[in-house]
């Protein structure tokens, strides 16, 4: 019976433990087209393991995300704006990569075409 105990205790922290990590993940640009001032910079996104997450771009500013997948290799989270704009991140838990995806619609209503801006990373 110990034994068992003991198994599951160490087992729920192992989930803890696992849980905890991927809470917050720290990201360092690789690749931004549009913003080459960007390479280099850190992302940060917390509160993976709950409904919403939050991603803080380098000049401080921040998106609420909702949870759209998770497994254990991959997170897909997205923000849409006021306005229609979305950035969707996929996070590679495994290859310890990210992907964010900014669609833009302004000027979208006056006959402009949507701006599409995809930045890579690390994640640290």
């Amino acid at each position: 019976m110990k034994r068992i105990a003991l198994g599951c205790l160490l087992a729920i922290a192992a989930v803890g433990a696992m849980a905890q990590e991927q809470n917050t993940v720290n990201g360092v640009f690789t690749e931004s087209p549009d913003s080459p001032k960007l390479v280099g910079a850190h992302l940060t996104i917390t509160g993976l393991t709950g409904k919403r997450a939050t991603m803080v771009w380098p000049d401080g500013s921040d998106r609420k995300l909702k949870k759209l997948h998770q497994d254990p290799a991959l997170f897909v989270l997205q923000s849409v704006g006021p306005t229609g704009g979305t950035d969707t991140v996929y996070l590679e838990t495994n290859n310890k990569k990210f992907l964010v995806v900014s669609v833009g619609t302004t000027g979208v209503a006056k006959g402009n075409s949507a701006s599409v801006t995809s930045y890579r990373g690390d994640i640290k």
